[in-house]
């Protein structure tokens, strides 16, 4: 008896799946994970008025808003607040203690307003104020007392504005 050889058969089946999840759920987790591991840089928490920096937190910029008043961009900071930027706005006059619950100020910009008066003691309450920027704006006098409060300031900016009367 002549035995015949068998022919070879090859099964085929499927390879087992190296992936972890079903592919109709894996651009969800993928999705997921971008968004939790990436919100906290993207996603400043924006105030009424103003946005916190993302990259220098207690850092706020109140840039362009089209505000008449600091009130409506500092009512809703917190009194920790180091820098505040309220550049680009319509301000024309600044009332006293305009500022007063942002006792951790070290830097306050207000170029490139409408000012023409700054109230005596509208800077209260920021005794550790360091830097206060006044340049580009309206301003023709300096009042006495303006600055009383300004123990610590060591850099004010007024270039650019019509003074006349720069009272000590």
């Amino acid at each position: 008896m002549v035995s015949v050889p068998q022919p070879l058969t090859l099964s085929i089946s499927p390879r087992p799946s190296t992936r972890m999840c079903p592919s109709h759920c894996c651009p969800l987790w993928l999705l997921l994970l971008v968004t939790v591991t990436l919100m906290p840089m993207v996603h400043p928490y924006g105030f009424r008025n103003c946005i916190e920096d993302v990259k220098a937190p207690l850092y706020f910029r109140c840039i362009q808003r089209f505000l008449q008043s600091p009130a409506l961009a500092v009512s809703d900071l917190p009194p920790h607040a180091i820098a505040l930027n309220l550049s680009y706005n319509k301000m024309r006059c600044l009332q006293p203690s305009a500022f007063a619950h942002l006792t951790q100020l070290h830097t306050l910009d207000l170029t490139y307003n409408l000012l023409e008066t700054l109230s005596p003691g509208a800077f209260n309450g920021l005794g550790v104020l360091v830097v206060l920027d006044l340049s580009h704006n309206k301003l023709t006098t300096l009042a006495e007392g303006v600055f009383n409060s300004l123990g610590n300031l060591s850099s004010l900016q007024v270039q650019h504005n019509p003074l006349s009367t720069v009272s000590p």
